[in-house]
């Protein structure tokens, strides 16, 4: 289970990174209204992708409680 939240962790800080590298290299080629745009798009996408992964997240968490309550239920 570690391993896996450290490959999200990667996986996670890689993503933000490359974005990073994206918007950087728009403000250097693209007009300044548009960057600014796209910078902002990037924000919004950047937030709905946090509230998908956190919604995600507490999905598989009230699974995981479902499957060892019933596990529970069944051996005893």
């Amino acid at each position: 289970m570690l391993e896996e939240e450290t490959t999200g962790s990667n996986l996670s800080r890689k993503a933000t990174l490359l974005m990073a590298e994206v918007l950087q290299m728009a403000n250097r080629v693209l007009p300044l209204s548009v960057a600014a745009k796209l910078q902002v798009s990037c924000m919004n996408m950047a937030l709905i992708l946090c509230l998908v992964m956190l919604f995600i997240g507490r999905l598989f968490r009230a699974y995981s409680i479902s499957l060892r309550i019933t596990a529970r239920a069944n051996t005893e």
